[in-house]
C-alpha cells in the first residue's frame, strides 16, 4: 500500500540513513553516526510537518556529539526509530527506507542470515504491495534472483549489493 504523503522521497530517505545511523553506533563509528544525522537532519527539514521530528535528530545528534556514553545513542536511536514506524506522516516509506538499509549493508556483509530473518521477509511484503517505479521493481527482481542461489558467490553478494543500492537510489 503506498503512503499517500508528500514526503515520500524524504521519508524513505529517513530511513535509510536511520539504518545506517543505528549501524555506526552499534560499530561505534561516531563520524559516520554523525554523517548519518546530518543526511537526516537535511531531509527532516525538507519534509512539511517535521518539526518535532528534525528536532529529536538534533538531540540525537548532540547525544553523540557528546561523547562516550554509547548505549543513550544507541537507545535514543532505537526509540526514535519505533516513532517513525508508527508516524502517520513517516511510517510506510520510513520502513521501506529502514529495510532498503539494511538489505544493502547484509549484502556488504555476506549475511545470509539476515535475508532469511522475519524483518527481512516482512520487508520484501511492504515493498511488493507498495506502488514502486519501474526501476525500483527492477532492482527488486533482480535481488529477489540472487538470493534464491545459495551459497552465493562472492560475485553474486556484490550484484546484491549493488541492485539494493539501486533500489535506494531509484527512491
Amino acid at each position: 500500500m503506498a503512503s499517500q504523503s508528500s514526503s515520500d522521497p524524504d521519508a524513505f530517505a529517513i530511513g535509510v540513513s536511520h539504518q545506517e545511523l543505528e549501524s555506526a553506533l552499534e560499530s561505534g563509528s561516531l563520524s559516520s553516526a554523525r554523517e548519518a544525522i546530518e543526511r537526516i537532519l537535511a531531509a527532516t527539514r525538507r519534509a512539511a510537518a517535521a518539526h518535532a521530528v528534525t528536532e529529536a535528530y538534533q538531540r540525537l545528534g548532540e547525544a553523540i556529539q557528546s561523547g562516550p556514553r554509547r548505549s543513550s545513542p544507541i537507545l535514543a536511536a532505537a526509540n526514535l526509530r519505533r516513532l517513525m514506524v508508527q508516524s502517520t506522516f513517516f511510517g510506510a516509506r520510513f520502513r521501506l527506507g529502514f529495510w532498503a538499509g539494511a538489505c544493502r549493508l547484509a549484502a556488504a556483509r555476506r549475511n545470509q542470515t539476515y535475508f532469511s530473518s522475519r524483518e527481512a521477509h516482512r520487508g520484501w511484503d511492504v515493498a511488493r504491495a507498495d506502488a514502486l517505479p519501474a526501476a525500483a521493481l527492477a532492482a527488486l527482481d533482480t535481488a529477489y534472483r540472487l538470493l534464491e542461489d545459495r551459497p552465493m558467490t562472492d560475485a553474486q553478494w556484490r550484484r546484491l549489493e549493488e541492485a539494493f543500492r539501486q533500489f535506494i537510489l531509484v527512491l
